[in-house]
């Protein structure tokens, strides 16, 4: 259940309507994760300045339950850079993205909680 917000410069309406469906591909793909339960909620046309600079850039935070760890941190990381740099012209260098392993009793869905759907 990946849930990637990502928080941009970049005005809603430059934002492609099938932009968060392709991120929700990558996330899926990236962290091994079925497409049904990730998440991905873009806020654009935000006041965001990067170190003195109003030009593109971007913030995330993603956040699962496993799949967090180095190495799967640094291919999804690599993925959403090119992906935003390609969709939203915001280079690799102007984007942070911070990852959070959640916990499955913490996190609630369709009035449960994934520790009891996943059996834990």
């Amino acid at each position: 259940m990946p849930i990637l917000t990502i928080h941009t410069n970049i005005a809603n309406e430059c934002i492609s309507a099938d932009f968060t469906s392709k991120t929700v591909d990558i996330v899926a793909g990236a962290l091994g994760k079925p497409k049904s339960y990730v998440v991905v909620n873009v806020i654009g046309s935000q006041n965001l300045n990067w170190g003195g600079s109003a030009a593109p850039a971007a913030v995330a935070t993603l956040g699962s339950i496993g799949q967090i760890n180095r190495e799967a941190n640094k291919n999804t990381t690599a993925l959403l850079c090119n992906h935003l740099e390609k969709e939203l012209n915001i280079p690799g260098s102007r984007f942070y993205v911070n990852f959070v392993d959640l916990k499955a009793e913490d996190v609630g869905y369709n009035g449960t909680t994934f520790a009891d759907i996943l059996g834990q």
